[in-house]
């Protein structure tokens, strides 16, 4: 059931770009090749890194999510195992992956990015699918695909990463059950997880928590949210810190990831709610 549901998950990406012409393809690669060259190539780290952040040259863990993901879709092992490879090296503290190192490796801000999180372990995931499909071959970093991707499902539930009430935290430990970030929620990666984790964690329960802050929030009736709400999607009016655009009640730089997830919850599973959002 597992390897099935799997397999057809990544499967609709590839068909999905498959169907499209020549152009289509030609420019997704050339994005990538323009992704390795600009922000991968230069640096002796091999991760995602960011040439003009606030801290430029950083690389964030966020980065290195989009970026296994992005070498998946691109079916490029090597590159994914290269940025896997440092985050495990530069990142990972024996629970998550503190989110953001200088361009040398050293850390400059520690605790876990959800989002972060969430997408490594998807796409690792994935990988493992692909290393037991044989599209892949056995590498040194590939000993740790479903190792690490269990891990991090743990952690979410252990490191309140996922609430006490089941919500979708922004970080190890911080908010979840008074304020959440909506451009985090995956659902469709909830749906996986809960087919692969071997805890037995209540990922439904998550998904169903997404949806009622996304369906309930305070902007739902313009086709808009908020980058940062409480539980029930009504704006939040505490103290934010990084990010916090407009306090938080804006659809920015945070928020607009909600379209790009949702919309893969739809695509791959016909979620109506994703739908109806």
């Amino acid at each position: 059931m597992l390897k099935q549901f799997i397999f057809i998950s990544f499967m609709m990406i590839v068909s999905f770009v498959s169907a499209q012409d020549d152009s289509l393809q030609i420019a997704l690669q050339n994005t990538w090749n323009g992704i390795k060259e600009r922000n991968i190539d230069p640096y002796n780290i091999k991760c995602v890194h960011r040439p003009y952040s606030e801290t430029p040259n950083d690389c964030v863990s966020e980065g290195i999510g989009y970026g296994m993901l992005l070498a998946l879709y691109a079916n490029d092992q090597q590159y994914f195992d290269l940025i896997f490879d440092s985050a495990e090296r530069f990142m990972w503290n024996g629970k998550f992956y503190d989110w953001r190192i200088n361009e040398y490796g050293v850390k400059t801000a520690f605790g876990a990015a959800t989002d972060a999180e969430q997408d490594i372990a998807l796409a690792l995931i994935f990988a493992k699918q692909k290393l037991d499909n044989k599209e892949w071959t056995l590498s040194d970093q590939a000993y740790k695909y479903k190792l690490r991707a269990q891990m991090i499902c743990n952690n979410m539930w252990n490191e309140h990463m996922i609430s006490y009430g089941k919500h979708v935290a922004p970080g190890a430990g911080w908010g979840g059950d008074d304020f959440v970030n909506p451009g985090y929620f995956a659902p469709y990666a909830y749906r996986i997880f809960d087919e692969f984790d071997t805890s037995n964690h209540d990922w439904k329960t998550v998904i169903d928590n997404c949806y009622n802050i996304i369906l309930n929030n305070v902007g739902f009736k313009n086709g808009l949210i908020p980058d940062w709400t409480d539980v029930n999607g009504q704006f939040y009016n505490g103290n934010l810190g990084y990010n916090a655009y407009g306090q938080g009640r804006y659809l920015y730089k945070d928020a607009i990831r909600i379209f790009w997830r949702i919309g893969t919850d739809y695509f791959w599973n016909k979620e109506q709610r994703a739908k109806d959002s």
